[in-house]
């Protein structure tokens, strides 16, 4: 299957051995591990075929994968007392700060990735402006590239004795000037089969070479492409649906209600005073202190380089249960609630129920 490119977030070189039998010699991780899914349209079209096989959705988050099992399955953690802290994450959770201040603190919910363009601050703690700040940052940090992150705000106590983060993994260069053959519709600009080549020149001066930098600006355009999907995706899609019910998705939307909780929104609750503009977020102008958030985990703001909440974005808020960056919210219902006591709103079940309602149909 990975010869066929067929498993989401894995790349590998398959070649023949001589004794004639197929040889993995190489093997990588993308982006879409995380951030992209499928749906279960091969169990929707016959029940008999396993579930997660289907058509790839992009930008959706990946919360069936358990990437701290993956992890500690390593030989080079397995034995560790490490094992048992990615063992505890639990599927659709990943703490990108853990190896870099080995902190054994609750892992954040893996985010979707659609919806960001004219959003500019675009992780939970708005770190950087624009989303190539944290592609770099978990290109290197996270997933091995031979690149370098640096960032004077952020420590770095697992490397660096606390001072700020300054990792510099880059390579021999051999590995990595490579071109990118862009597919149908792409995002970076160009017909389908278009040829971005990826200059030799990225090798500096101390024949060191940053296999990372030329392809933050196409993998940020890509992801700025993908916009966030509406309920509308269900209708007359079995696998979707399937997707939908295997996964506690909302499925409809009590319109009625649904106006009821808009009026809410911007009115008594005054959600909108921060969810604001088109992408529902303040992000592009303000990050908030850490007593902002309604989480249960407040702490984990303290481990970013902002020391702030992001507003988040809340369109297609339905295709991503539990919420906030910790999942404490079992629902938008449970999420609106937890305001409605913060901030004493004073919404009464039924309107709580209503901004719910509405936030579905977002």
């Amino acid at each position: 299957m990975i010869q066929l490119n067929a498993v989401v977030g894995i790349k590998g070189t398959v070649t023949m051995g001589s004794d004639d039998r197929l040889h993995l010699d190489r093997v990588g991780i993308t982006c879409a591990l995380c951030h992209s899914t499928v749906d279960n349209a091969g169990h929707a079209a016959n029940p008999r075929i396993p579930l997660g096989i289907g058509h790839r959705l992009d930008g959706w988050a990946n919360r069936d994968l358990n990437p701290g099992a993956i992890i500690a399955l390593s030989p080079a953690v397995a034995d560790s007392a490490n094992a048992a802290i990615y063992n505890s994450w639990g599927p659709g959770k990943f703490d990108p700060r853990f190896n870099i201040d080995g902190k054994d603190e609750p892992a954040p919910l893996i985010p979707p990735v659609f919806g960001l363009d004219n959003v500019h601050s675009t992780i939970y703690t708005g770190d950087g402006s624009e989303l190539a700040y944290w592609n770099r940052y978990v290109g290197v940090t996270q997933m091995g590239g031979q690149g370098v992150f640096a960032d004077p705000r952020l420590p770095d106590p697992l490397q660096n004795d606390g001072n700020p983060i300054n990792r510099d993994q880059r390579g021999d260069g051999a590995d990595c000037v490579a071109d990118i053959v862009l597919a149908a519709g792409s995002a970076a600009g160009g017909p389908e089969g278009t040829t971005i080549t990826v200059p030799v020149d990225n090798i500096e001066s101390d024949g060191k070479a940053d296999c990372v930098s030329n392809y933050l600006p196409a993998l940020q355009a890509y992801q700025l492409s993908i916009a966030a999907p509406g309920l509308e995706v269900l209708e007359n899609d079995p696998g979707m649906q399937d997707f939908a019910d295997a996964h506690y998705l909302p499925t409809f939307v009590d319109e009625i209600a649904a106006e009821r909780g808009e009026a809410l929104f911007s009115g008594k609750a005054n959600c909108a005073s921060c969810h604001a503009g088109a992408e529902f977020t303040d992000a592009n102008d303000t990050l908030h202190d850490a007593g902002a958030s309604a989480s249960l985990d407040p702490g984990y703001v303290q481990r970013s380089a902002s020391r702030h909440w992001r507003t988040s974005p809340l369109s297609a808020l339905w295709t991503h249960p539990p919420y906030f960056h910790d999942g404490s919210a079992d629902t938008l219902e449970d999420a609106v609630s937890r305001y409605n006591d913060k901030l004493q709103l004073e919404l009464t079940p039924a309107e709580t129920r209503d901004i719910a309602e509405y936030l579905k149909s977002l």
